[in-house]
């Protein structure tokens, strides 16, 4: 009897490991290009279909390989979704501020225990197919251990051990900053690691969250050491590095303002976008003597959605509290580099010694010329000879913890304050007249602006 020539179909074995682990590679990419788009539902759902089709085509429920990685992923996708929040951006009411407090606490006590519970799960998978012979047995190998190296960099070692500690470094900001960008150099050398195409969404997305820290805490410390054009560069950087990133979350062409208050945008990214907005006021408000051809007078309309108007805040301070100046001032030999900046001595005649006792490490001639005025709204824009000394003293005191951040002078009835803003920068307001020192407008003022010029507070 002959038989048509199309009944049997001769199959390759390794033809047919190749098409399957094809097919796997693509599931897991698409997977994963729906959590780096912040689609947590549809990465879920990608996953639950591979798995049911996977169960499908062995005939068992028992078999497959999205089996036993199912709940693994899905645990992992929960994970993400927790830390960007988004799911909590949809309600209307929300409070921001007690969303951030809420959500640091939460992964303050359950982020590292619930990274190392899928890290282990992952690693035992991969202990249990090392006897395998099949593609599938090729993509575990393949992608275990680096989703492990992911879990550990962008969770542990970025988000818990760097970006959750920023609201605890009040009081040592900048070593904060300078240890921050010390581990994130680390963190950048292990991305060559990460070459599998099957986690490279995942990737992209580790990379612009290090690049955008990266960034805005170079941008801090350039500020604070009165880097004009360095910290311009790393404002910029992030600049493009975010509107590159928009252009890849959304998927038509919309304002940048219109996606970051979207209510699918993360809270997280909403944050790096903030803490931009700080930082790009504060620059406008250090150098307005070289941004604004009055002086700082006017503030330029605000670039950003929420930028701080600094010099009209303190014009309305100074005119609600009849303050006669209200002074930003820089201690030039604090700096690491020589001073170049634009400003104006602080004292032209000599320092009084006898004025004020004091405990200091620097000589009289050295501290006569450290203090810059930067930034002055007043009668004149300037300090008088008498403000300045007061300021001075006041001033050399505070930093030697010898003395209170306030003076009362009955003799000229003139009251001083000074607040250290910034790693190198102090606030003075003046009063010609009699101001108690917890003045309540006073001192809710010099707090906003601490909070604000020192990052205390970004949303």
């Amino acid at each position: 009897m002959n038989v048509p020539d199309d009944t049997y179909v001769i199959l390759d074995p390794l033809q047919m490991i190749s098409e399957e682990k094809e097919r796997v590679e693509k599931i897991f990419r698409a997977i994963f290009q729906w959590v780096a788009l912040f689609k947590y539902d549809e990465a879920k759902s990608s996953v639950n279909q591979a798995f049911d089709s996977s169960s499908r085509q062995s005939g068992s429920s028992d078999d497959g390989l999205f089996l036993p990685l199912r709940k693994c992923l899905i645990d992992m996708i929960d994970m993400e979704k927790d830390y960007t929040n988004s799911d909590k951006m949809k309600s209307k009411s929300f409070n921001l501020m007690r969303i951030k407090e809420d959500l640091k606490q939460n992964l303050t006590k359950s982020l590292p225990i619930n990274v190392e519970r899928i890290k282990a799960t992952l690693q035992g998978l991969l202990q249990g197919e090392s006897s395998g012979s099949n593609g599938n047995t090729s993509i575990l190998h393949d992608i275990v251990p680096q989703l492990v190296m992911y879990l550990s960099i962008r969770f542990i070692k970025l988000h818990e051990e760097i970006i959750m500690k920023h609201n605890e470094a009040h009081y040592n900001r900048m070593q904060y900053y300078r240890e921050s960008l010390k581990k994130i150099e680390d963190i950048k050398s292990t991305f060559s690691s990460m070459d599998s195409d099957m986690i490279k969404p995942l990737v992209n997305i580790l990379q612009y969250e290090t690049k955008a820290v990266e960034s805005l805490f170079s941008a801090y410390i350039a500020l604070s050491e009165w880097e004009f054009a360095e910290s311009l560069f790393h404002l910029q950087s992030f600049s493009k590095l975010y509107r590159d990133f928009i252009s890849t979350f959304s998927d038509k062409e919309q304002s940048l303002r219109k996606v970051t208050k979207g209510d699918e945008f993360p809270e997280l990214y909403k944050w790096f976008y903030r803490l931009y907005e700080m930082l790009l006021s504060k620059y406008t408000l250090y150098f307005s003597r070289v941004l604004l051809p009055e002086a700082g007078k006017k503030m330029p309309k605000g670039t950003t959605t929420n930028q701080i108007d600094y010099c009209g805040k303190i014009a309305d301070f100074a005119r609600r509290t009849k303050a006669h100046s209200v002074a930003l001032l820089l201690d030039t030999k604090r700096l690491n580099k020589t001073y170049l900046g634009d400003g104006y001595k602080i004292r032209n005649g000599d320092f009084d010694s006898d004025s004020f006792e004091f405990e200091s490490p620097v000589s009289q001639k050295y501290y006569k010329d450290q203090l810059e005025v930067v930034f002055c709204h007043g009668k004149d824009d300037k300090l008088n000879d008498v403000d300045s000394s007061e300021i001075a003293n006041l001033y050399l005191g505070a930093i030697n913890n010898r003395g209170k951040p306030y003076f009362y002078n009955p003799n000229v009835k003139n009251t001083y304050y000074v607040s250290l803003v910034d790693e190198n920068i102090f606030l003075s307001l003046v009063y010609h007249s009699e101001k108690k020192e917890r003045d309540t407008d006073i001192t809710r003022f010099i707090d906003e602006m601490n909070n604000n010029l020192k990052l205390n507070k970004v949303l």
